[in-house]
């Protein structure tokens, strides 16, 4: 059976994988693979980092919303209310040394290796954490769901990603005539061309326009590098 993704897509999730299990438990491996200690002060390093700028970015969210708390308070009151204690600067801990850009796909290069030497195990994956879950999502029943919102930029298709599938393809067809004339033939059906594959919701198309156009779009589930179920319903838009 299929498995989904070894890590996490939630920054905590992710943050905590690396902290609590394969940073911990990596060292104990090394030997087998041959892994130099740079390679291990390389993945500390990543560690280190992702911790510390996860946690800054939820503190200084917190002391956002304190903040823009104590200023509505300031401004509506109610009257007679105490003012309390205004929120104070936060006590900023020393970042850590600096890295490269890159964590995931460094560790992911890392966990591609391990899997494919010759002395790796299921036993060893389990303990670094590195296997995912069997699915129980089948694969054939995926199909996106979607809408498009016309923007002044472009075209808005707008998609959820689900918790199997890891991004979408997305294809186009373009009809060159929104307004074909009345009892006109109809024009000949475009080719579906690719567009993109996008790993995040949404994805805006900029394509520039040439007249007015009807573009439709469909979408399928990628999951790693495999499309997965079904091709979505199309959907149309009047461009141009």
């Amino acid at each position: 059976m299929a498995k989904d993704d070894y890590l996490s897509r939630e920054d905590s999730g992710f943050e905590k994988w690396l902290r609590e299990t394969f940073n911990v438990k990596l060292a104990a491996h090394a030997a087998t693979f041959g892994l130099t200690a740079a390679q291990l002060a390389s993945v500390n390093a990543d560690t280190l980092n992702f911790s510390y700028w996860l946690g800054q970015s939820t503190l200084f969210k917190d002391e956002k919303e304190e903040r823009v708390d104590y200023k509505n308070l300031l401004r509506h009151g109610p009257l007679g209310s105490p003012a309390g204690t205004p929120p104070t600067p936060p006590v900023i801990a020393a970042a850590p040394a600096g890295i490269l850009p890159g964590i995931e796909p460094r560790i992911r290069v890392l966990v591609q290796f391990i899997k494919n030497h010759p002395d790796y195990t299921d036993t060893i994956g389990k303990d670094l954490g590195i296997i995912g879950d069997e699915q129980t999502t089948e694969r054939s029943s995926l199909k996106p769901v979607f809408r498009l919102e016309k923007l002044s930029t472009g075209v808005n298709i707008i998609w959820k990603k689900g918790k199997v599938a890891t991004a979408v393809r997305i294809e186009k067809q373009i009809v060159s005539s929104a307004t074909p004339a009345p009892l006109a033939a109809p024009p000949a059906t475009a080719a579906w061309i690719f567009l993109a594959i996008d790993t995040q919701p949404d994805y805006l198309d900029t394509t520039p326009t040439a007249g007015a156009a009807i573009w439709k779009y469909r979408l399928v589930y990628l999951i790693g590098d495999e499309q997965a179920g079904q091709w979505s319903d199309e959907a149309s838009i009047a461009v141009g």
